[in-house]
């Protein structure tokens, strides 16, 4: 994952026009977080859907050649190149919003888990700063990476296991609020059953896996409860063996009773 932070640019700077940022803008006030909905149900007509269209293909080009190198903001994994596989993501809630639809310093690629997992949390330090139409300046800001004022490598890495992980373990360490906000334990869950091989029985065992695993790692009491025994009794039960004994001790202290 590149350590970079993205660079600031206007749309005028990735070929917008003069004209069109105006016209973005007047949309912008006129609809407010609808400006950016391109779909049948949204209230632009066909040529506002197709300028926002259009300059949301040269937003997310920028970023992922130039801006982000082809990285999610959030989990750090590889893109794919395919346009369908990652969103431009608001890095600050856009609803009800006008000056942060458009804004190039709220608007970062994610993949789209890290997308569909985050829904409408409230990323600033102070939660009433999410009611506010701006963005704010600096890292210190926000409760979660921000990729246009934090580097991802201060606050998150890949283990061996390609899990990603907080750098700073505290509870509410910006790295470990990342992963839970964004729910990237389901792509550790991925990771682990990939390298262990353990769970591809059937479909059923891996969705179970992956349930417990989020579950289990879960800030929530009320997440960890007795359906979960079952299944944790057989990780334990396990034949011992080099992958086994090594998963038990990845999950230490998760199988804490």
């Amino acid at each position: 994952m590149s350590a970079r932070v993205i660079l600031a640019y206007q749309l005028v700077n990735i070929g917008v026009t003069q004209n069109e940022v105006q016209q973005l803008n007047a949309l912008a006030t006129q609809y407010a977080s609808g400006a950016w909905d391109v779909s049948d149900k949204s209230n632009l007509t066909a040529t506002e859907k197709s300028l926002v269209s259009e300059v949301k293909k040269k937003i997310k080009r920028h970023l992922f050649h130039a801006g982000q190198g082809g990285y999610c903001c959030y989990c750090g994994h590889v893109l794919g190149e395919h346009k369908g596989s990652h969103d431009a993501e608001h890095c600050i809630a856009k609803n009800g919003k006008t000056k942060l639809v458009f804004h190039t310093r709220n608007i970062a690629l994610s993949c789209k888990s890290c997308n569909g997992g985050k829904g409408e949390v409230q990323t600033r330090i102070l939660v009433l700063d999410d009611d506010a139409d701006e963005v704010s300046e600096g890292g210190d800001k926000y409760r979660v990476v921000n990729p246009h004022f934090d580097k991802w490598s201060e606050h998150l890495k890949f283990d061996k296991y390609r899990r990603v992980v907080a750098i700073n373990d505290a509870e509410f360490s910006k790295g470990r609020l990342t992963i839970r906000l964004f729910n990237i334990h389901r792509k550790n869950a991925i990771a682990l059953a990939d390298h262990f091989d353990l769970f591809h029985g059937t479909a059923d065992e891996r969705e179970d896996w992956l349930d417990f695993y989020m579950r289990a790692l879960s800030e929530d009491d009320n997440l960890k409860k007795t359906k979960y025994k079952k299944f944790l009794s057989k990780i334990l039960n396990m034949p011992s063996d080099p992958a086994a004994d090594e998963l038990r001790e990845v999950l230490a202290p998760v199988l804490q009773p």
